[in-house]
């Protein structure tokens, strides 16, 4: 008897661990989509001659509920870093960066 409860309880544990982790990791994916986002609608904005595209990249991201930890404008590109703080479980944060740009053609 003691040892079916033992087991049980260690499989509620694993179970409770994985669904953390898989929110975590889904997090972690939107995170990535709002860095997207953010930086080609800074590029966006850079290309429409908009004087601050790392603001614009701000606005899109806190929208999200995250910040931007840097923002860095070369040449025609946008690199933008975004901060969220997962409260989920044990609590960390996730900082995923993206970058945009025009595409050379030809």
């Amino acid at each position: 008897m003691v040892l079916m409860v033992m087991i049980i309880s260690v499989a509620c544990v694993a179970v409770l661990a994985a669904a953390g982790v898989g929110h975590a990791r889904i997090t972690g994916n939107r995170v990535r989509s709002w860095a997207d986002d953010a930086a080609v609608s800074a590029a966006v904005a850079l290309s429409e001659g908009h004087r601050d595209p790392c603001a614009v990249a701000g606005r899109v991201v806190r929208a999200d509920g995250a910040g931007v930890a840097a923002c860095t404008v070369d040449g025609e590109d946008v690199t933008v870093s975004v901060r969220y703080e997962y409260r989920q479980g044990f609590g960390m944060v996730i900082m995923k960066t993206s970058r945009a740009g025009p595409v050379a053609c030809g």
